[in-house]
C-alpha cells in the first residue's frame, strides 16, 4: 500500500507494529498513543503521559490473603466483574452493567467481541432473573474510520442498539435466544452502517452497555373496562367479576360458551372446581401460569398485554395447543 503523506505511512506502520500502550486504570490497549490519550481524558478524565506496554514493568506475583481460599469459579467470576462497571439509578431499578474489550482479539472483531461476552450477559441475566423479571436491551459503542485516496481520514463512534426484550423469572431457559435476538439486531445495524457509509470500517470495539430493568408486570385482579379500541374489535371477552379472580373466570369463559351474556360471571360459577387451582394465587401472577399449565394438562395459556395502542405478548405457551387461551 502506498500513501502520500509521511504521517499516514507512520500510522499505518503503528497499527501493524508490536507496540501497545496500555491504560494504567482499567487494562485498555491500544497501538495509538493519540487513541490511548482520548480514551484517559473520556473514561478517566485525566490528562497524563502515556507509556508504551513494553516499558510496564510487570506486577509482583503475590495475592491477597482472602483470595487464597476461592474456587477457580469464584476468580474467573472475578477477574470478569473487574473488567466491568456497573452504575445504578431510580432506587436500583436500572442497572447499566459495562462490558469492554477482554483483548485485542475482541476489540478489533464484533462478532468474536459478542461470542466472548454471551456467557458474561448470560450470567448476569440468570442473576438478576433470581430476584425480579426484568426487561433489557444493550448498546455497543465502536469506533469507526473511513479513509479517502488522498490519505485522509474521518473517525466516528456510534451505538448499536438491540430492542428491548422481556424475560419473566419462569422463563429463564428464553436468555440466549433473547440474547442472540439482540445480537443480531446489533449486527444488521452495524452492517447497514457500514453499507450506508460506503468505505467505514471498524477501528475498535469500546464498550457494550447492558442497561436491565425491574419489570412488574400487572396481576389479573378484578374487572375493568376495556379501552374503546379494544372493545370495538367485538372479540375480546372481558367478565364482568367483583373478586380477584379474574384469571379463573377468563379460564372458563375459553371452555364454555355462552351466547346469552356471556360477560355475566354468575355463568361459569357451576364450572369453578372443573380446573385445578390448587396453589394457585388471587390475582394470579403470571410467575404462576406455568404451574396451571402443569396441573391442567389439557390446557395451553397465552397472555398478551396492551399498551399505548400496541397488543405484546406477556407469557407464550411452551406446550401444544388443547384449549387455547
Amino acid at each position: 500500500m502506498k500513501y502520500a503523506r509521511k504521517d499516514h505511512l507512520i500510522r499505518h506502520q503503528q497499527n501493524h507494529s508490536n507496540i501497545n500502550y496500555e491504560c494504567e486504570h482499567c487494562g485498555f490497549t491500544t497501538k495509538r498513543k493519540d487513541v490511548l490519550t482520548k480514551h484517559m481524558k473520556r473514561k478517566h478524565d485525566v490528562k497524563k503521559n502515556v507509556q508504551k506496554e513494553d516499558d510496564i514493568q510487570p506486577p509482583r506475583k503475590r495475592q491477597r490473603i482472602e483470595d487464597v481460599d476461592q474456587l477457580p469459579e469464584e476468580r474467573v467470576r472475578n477477574a470478569r466483574e473487574k473488567r466491568s462497571l456497573t452504575t445504578t439509578a431510580l432506587n436500583d431499578g436500572v442497572e447499566n452493567i459495562q462490558l469492554q474489550p477482554s483483548n485485542n482479539e475482541e476489540r478489533y472483531d464484533l462478532m468474536l467481541f459478542f461470542k466472548e461476552k454471551q456467557v458474561d450477559i448470560v450470567q448476569i441475566l440468570e442473576d438478576r432473573l433470581l430476584r425480579n423479571n426484568i426487561k433489557f436491551y444493550m448498546s455497543v459503542h465502536v469506533r469507526m474510520i473511513k479513509y479517502s485516496p488522498d490519505g485522509k481520514y474521518d473517525e466516528a463512534e456510534p451505538h448499536f442498539n438491540s430492542k428491548v426484550s422481556t424475560i419473566l423469572q419462569s422463563g429463564v431457559s428464553e436468555i440466549p435466544h433473547e440474547l442472540n435476538k439482540g445480537f443480531q439486531k446489533v449486527f444488521i445495524s452495524f452492517e447497514e452502517f457500514i453499507k450506508n457509509g460506503s468505505g467505514w470500517q471498524l477501528e475498535e470495539v469500546l464498550q457494550l452497555d447492558l442497561c436491565v430493568t425491574k419489570y412488574k408486570p400487572l396481576k389479573g385482579g378484578s374487572y375493568l373496562e376495556l379501552p374503546t379500541s379494544l372493545k370495538r374489535s367485538n372479540c375480546i371477552l372481558n367478565i364482568q367479576n367483583l373478586d380477584n379472580k379474574c384469571f379463573l373466570w377468563t379460564v372458563l369463559s375459553s371452555m364454555h360458551n355462552f351466547q346469552r351474556n356471556p360477560e355475566n360471571v354468575e355463568n361459569y360459577v357451576p364450572f369453578v372446581n372443573s380446573v385445578n387451582m390448587t396453589g394457585i394465587e388471587y390475582p394470579t401472577p403470571l410467575s404462576q401460569i406455568s404451574q396451571f399449565e402443569k396441573q391442567n394438562n389439557t390446557i395451553s395459556v397465552n397472555i398478551f398485554g396492551y399498551e399505548e395502542g400496541e397488543i405484546y405478548p406477556l407469557y407464550t405457551s411452551q406446550r401444544k395447543p388443547f384449549v387455547i387461551m
